[in-house]
């Protein structure tokens, strides 16, 4: 009994040293949010990459807020088939700047870039307003093929 006991400790061991070795089981330990990176179109019509992580701390501005002043920003803000509003640190490759806002998306309403459009090939299916968390002010515009949320 005893023999059968301590090859089952060891068996257990052994298979938490593995699932360590493998980086895991796949979950994020609490108060840790794992980043996504995706790429999204600017209003020049470049090509950016990003990396967004999501936040646990609250804002200075609410959700709410964040959505009303994204509105103003979207001609056809009321054409969205869904609006998500996540809070996230987004750091753009081209300026390695993080900034803390409110990515409001609107799925569904196209995001034509002004400028130049060799890097994309025209409208992409959805527009992102990013809101500074602090301030409330739009401080950037994106579109995005895709309608990833936060992990």
């Amino acid at each position: 009994m005893f023999g059968a006991r301590k090859a089952l400790l060891l068996a257990f061991i052994a298979l938490a040293l593995v699932i360590a070795a493998l980086g895991g089981c796949g979950r994020v330990p609490a108060g840790q949010a794992s980043a996504a990176h995706r790429s999204l179109v600017a209003a020049d019509g470049q090509r950016l990459d990003a990396v967004e992580k999501p936040l646990s701390e609250r804002p200075a501005i609410s959700e709410a807020t964040a959505r009303i002043q994204a509105a103003q920003v979207i001609a056809d803000a009321q054409a969205a088939t869904a609006i998500q509003a996540r809070f996230v640190a987004l750091t753009l490759e081209t300026d390695q700047t993080t900034r803390r806002v409110w990515l409001v998306t609107y799925s569904g309403v196209a995001f034509a870039p002004n400028g130049c459009t060799c890097h994309v090939s025209g409208e992409t299916p959805n527009t992102i307003v990013a809101v500074d968390g602090q301030t409330g002010a739009v401080v950037l515009l994106f579109g995005a093929d895709d309608e990833q949320d936060a992990p």
